[in-house]
């Protein structure tokens, strides 16, 4: 005779089958509290709140005047039009394939995502490939006094 193992809901307190009726950890089996139903009911009511929240968080953005919403992205655009421009055309040209990124000026043995930089945003295709950490040090270099030997390239 096969016994069926059941277990009892928090939500619901109904007992219900393990198999059918519960989620299972897959790192280590651990049956949830709650059944299937109940948690389907708790996760759409999360998603409604969520809604709720970020439409909360709009309000507080700015507007334009015809009414629209005013986001980072758009502040940043509207502050910065040439490099606007420029990434623009940067972007387009890589897709079309006119400009093929390439390694990274600092080092040719960087595995990070490759980023751009202009120095001149009025010359939008002449760029320097950098790895996103050499990036970062070439907008925000590390003072030399911060440097251990080994890292200035001083081995003793």
């Amino acid at each position: 005779m096969k016994v069926m193992k059941t277990k009892k809901c928090k939500t619901c307190e109904l007992r219900k089958s393990l198999l059918d009726n519960f989620y299972w950890n897959s790192v280590k089996v651990v049956y949830e509290n709650q059944c299937k139903s109940c948690r389907l009911k708790k996760m759409k009511k999360k998603q409604r709140t969520d809604y709720d929240s970020i439409k909360e968080r709009k309000r507080h953005l700015k507007r334009k005047e015809n009414g629209e919403f005013v986001g980072n992205w758009q502040k940043w655009k509207a502050k910065f039009p040439e490099k606007y421009k420029a990434r623009y055309q940067l972007r387009n040209a890589v897709k079309s394939g006119k400009i093929k990124k390439d390694k990274c000026v600092i080092s040719k043995d960087c595995n990070g995502r490759l980023e751009a930089h202009h120095e001149d945003y009025n010359k939008p295709l002449e760029v320097i490939w950098f790895c996103q950490k050499h990036h970062t040090l070439h907008h925000y270099p590390i003072p030399l006094d911060k440097l251990t030997d080994k890292e200035k390239g001083q081995d003793e």
